[in-house]
């Protein structure tokens, strides 16, 4: 099956990118349009720099407000590996009731990383 037809026929499932920006910024996600609308974004995609992805379905976990209480938060979460293996964490969360089904920058999510180094290896000796 051709990726166009794919993403046509399964709009639902995939997130539709644009390349050159960032935080977000510009992500459709196919399960939030109608099928004329979803095809004029695909159409418009040829031929530009766009990717298209699976979606994916970030989990709702509870953190604690300032008064202590748990809230619930939709997170993503994204693993950083090097040659050596395992580099650090990216976290990206937003508060439930503010979620509008991505969890990025430019709909209010705010996000960490936490990196890890390796001890050195014997290099040059």
């Amino acid at each position: 099956m051709e990726l166009l037809e794919y993403a046509t026929t399964h709009r639902r499932a995939p997130v539709l990118k644009p390349t050159v920006l960032h935080g977000g910024s510009g992500t459709v996600l196919g399960s939030n349009t109608t099928e004329e609308d979803w095809a004029a974004h695909l159409d418009a995609a040829l031929g530009n720099p766009y990717v298209l992805q699976r979606r994916i379905r970030p989990v709702t976990e509870l953190f604690p407000d300032e008064g202590g209480r748990l809230q619930p938060w939709r997170t993503a979460w994204g693993v950083f590996t090097m040659e050596r293996g395992f580099a650090g964490v990216l976290a990206r969360g937003t508060r439930l009731e503010t979620s509008t089904g991505v969890v990025d920058i430019a709909n209010g999510a705010h996000g960490g990383t936490a990196l890890y180094e390796l001890a050195p290896t014997g290099i040059g000796g």
